[in-house]
């Protein structure tokens, strides 16, 4: 029993210093705003129910099979042409999708039109904005 008290001390001890390290002295960029999320264009909105339904264009589809949502919701799509992530080996667009509920309950389908070949190293990259529910802050992950 003294040694269960004694790990979770340890335990305890050691959360509260990363936690603390883990906190930046600086304050946050005065824009807020990362440099790869601007400059998107509206492709297409569509709302999307509990009868499920797509979202897509010439070069990006979503697909929701009925009974994910749960009710409906307005799901925006955007694109742009970026290459200052992924210089000359991005394949495909960026694209953001709005709207999406965060309880769906079955799988949805994404597929890419990709403009040039694959190769055993092509890859998809998925983040995520998420807001600092005590500073506002947004963030992509």
């Amino acid at each position: 029993m003294r040694i269960s008290i004694l790990l979770r001390g340890t335990l305890i001890f050691s959360l509260n210093i990363l936690i603390h390290l883990s906190c930046s002295e600086e304050p946050p960029s005065s824009s807020g705003e990362d440099p790869s999320n601007t400059d998107f264009t509206l492709a297409t909105t569509v709302n999307i129910g509990a009868q499920g339904g797509s979202i897509s264009t010439e070069e990006f589809s979503l697909t929701v099979p009925a009974g994910s949502f749960s009710q409906s919701n307005e799901i925006k799509l955007y694109s742009k042409e970026d290459t200052t992530l992924f210089g000359e080996d991005a394949a495909t667009k960026m694209f953001k999708l709005e709207g999406l509920p965060s309880d769906f309950t079955t799988t949805i389908r994404v597929a890419l039109k990709y403009n040039r070949p694959l190769t055993d190293e092509s890859y998809i990259a998925v983040s995520e904005d998420i807001a600092d529910q005590f500073t506002g802050e947004s963030s992509t992950v």
